[in-house]
């Protein structure tokens, strides 16, 4: 079994804050992990400013 929804979401927050500046490769990771498959791979990633 992987890991539940909070596990995985208390991780990216882990990630956002010892990240100042996410780069395109960190956000694809986080993406695929959480198994979101952007619909144009070329489009720039989706801002959150919160995260930031």
């Amino acid at each position: 079994m992987g890991p539940t929804p909070d596990e995985m979401w208390e991780w990216a927050e882990q990630q956002a804050a010892s990240t100042p500046a996410w780069t395109d490769e960190r956000w694809q990771r986080v993406n695929a992990i959480f198994g979101i498959r952007l619909a144009d791979e070329q489009r720039p990633p989706q801002q959150y400013p919160e995260a930031a």
